[in-house]
């Protein structure tokens, strides 16, 4: 058994690095999609265990022996976490080349790996390449493609591309690197995130192929090379989309640090749409009446985003208004813990009303009435509800109003000018629905 650190490299043009962390039922299958792959050029295969109970290190310990030119497992006392697993390959590999594939995943194109050198040897401005993959979820593949596009080819020329949209940015089972970043040793902003919130920004597909496009270009092929398997127990599936976005938005910034913040302002407008997302994901489990919290991870998170990107004023689809994340998520916050004690009360009649009530399924029997602010549907009964006048609400006590009406900048004066709630109890369904769920 040959340690990491005496591999012959100059012999070795390509490393796949398998982080390995309790796959026992699916990493044979793609262990052996490497063994496939017909290439001109040698391929070592470092198999990363970290302390894995499930069997795992055994059967990496048992293809090795069998293949012990192609196959080089190393291991760990203890779990690490996936980033800090990462980085001890990535800091011994001096490859030319090299690539991930996770153990529960796997390749279908033998000729993967040689195409992929192939045009990175020949295109030396080039220092990734990439293709499409398939996602297997419940044992079926899906039909259409991980990437969903109708081009052959496609180029990112830098991180601009990235920034305005237009990257195609390839899953990790799709992607070879040129060996750009790793050769003199690793990044010190991925070192250093080890253990911090910083260290989910720095152990997936997205982070390798923005930090590579600070060295050359990435080129995209669209070929069906491998299969991501969708199961309960990935990385992926294991968090709610609510962390998920948390997490995207925080990466953005870390991004930035890497680019040493030239291009901060637009980092940060990426951070900012997973960020809203966040926010209308709050408002929108209240308004279901349900919430399913967020752990200390999140909640550190949210703060230090909260800080980051929140601004007195935002031009929302061209909508200067006056708007603060901290303020909703408060106001959301004393909904959730207080509704049970108060009235709710929807502001609006007309077409909103239905759409929202129907799109957020609000039960009428939560609430206790509606509004007309023009007066016209006064005195009648909607939905088995009353429908009130503005000045009858005002003599309701322990209320939350709900405007689901067109006309919210006017009624939100309105409010503010008779003093009928404070405005901490009264939650705009409509702007968010129309202008912040939809970024």
């Amino acid at each position: 058994m040959v340690a990491i650190e005496e591999v012959e490299w100059n012999k070795i043009k390509l490393t796949v690095v398998m982080p390995l962390y309790n796959r026992r039922d699916y990493m044979e299958q793609a262990i052996n999609s490497v063994l496939l792959q017909q290439t001109e050029f040698r391929v070592l295969l470092v198999i990363a265990d970290d302390a894995s109970t499930d069997g795992s290190a055994e059967l990496a310990a048992e293809v090795e022996r069998r293949y012990p030119r192609d196959i080089l497992t190393v291991y760990s006392d203890n779990n690490q976490g996936l980033l800090a697993n990462d980085l001890r390959v990535f800091k011994d590999m001096h490859s030319d080349y090299f690539c991930v594939l996770d153990p529960d995943d796997y390749w279908v194109d033998g000729q993967f790996l040689q195409k992929a050198v192939r045009f990175l040897e020949e295109h030396l401005e080039y220092v990734a390449y990439g293709s499409n993959t398939k996602r297997l979820i419940d044992g079926e593949l899906e039909d259409g493609f991980y990437i969903r596009t109708g081009v052959k080819e496609h180029t990112t020329n830098g991180i601009e591309n990235y920034l305005d949209g237009s990257a195609l940015v390839t899953h990790t089972t799709a992607s070879v690197y040129r060996n750009s970043m790793f050769k003199n040793g690793v990044p010190a902003i991925m070192e250093n995130a080890v253990g911090t919130m910083s260290e989910a920004s720095f152990r997936g597909d997205v982070d390798r192929y923005v930090m590579h496009l600070k060295y050359g270009k990435a080129k995209f092929v669209n070929d069906w090379v491998g299969v991501y398997r969708i199961h309960e127990k990935g990385i992926c599936q294991g968090s709610t989309m609510f962390h998920w976005m948390l997490m995207n938005a925080r990466a953005e910034l870390d991004y930035s640090r890497f680019y040493e913040d030239v291009y901060l302002e637009k980092f940060k407008e990426k951070a900012k749409i997973n960020f809203k997302r966040v926010c209308v994901e709050i408002y929108k489990a209240a308004v279901y009446e349900t919430f399913f919290g967020m752990d200390e991870y999140d909640k550190e998170n949210f703060a230090f985003l909260m800080n980051e990107l929140s601004e007195g004023r935002n031009d929302i689809a061209g909508r200067n208004v006056e708007f603060s994340f901290k303020d909703e998520e408060t106001k959301v916050r004393n909904f959730i813990r207080n509704k049970e004690k108060r009235r709710l009360i929807i502001w609006g009649t007309g077409g909103s009303m239905e759409v929202l009530t129907k799109k957020y399924e609000i039960s009428f029997d939560n609430i206790f009435c509606f509004v007309d602010g023009s007066g016209a549907a006064v005195g009648t009964r909607l939905h088995g509800r009353n429908v009130i006048s503005v000045y009858d609400l005002k003599d309701i006590e322990n209320k939350y109003v709900i405007l689901m009406s067109s006309y919210d900048k006017e009624i939100l004066a309105c409010i503010k000018k008779e003093k009928i709630c404070p405005l901490a109890d009264v939650i705009n369904l409509y702007y968010y629905d129309r202008y912040v769920a939809n970024l």
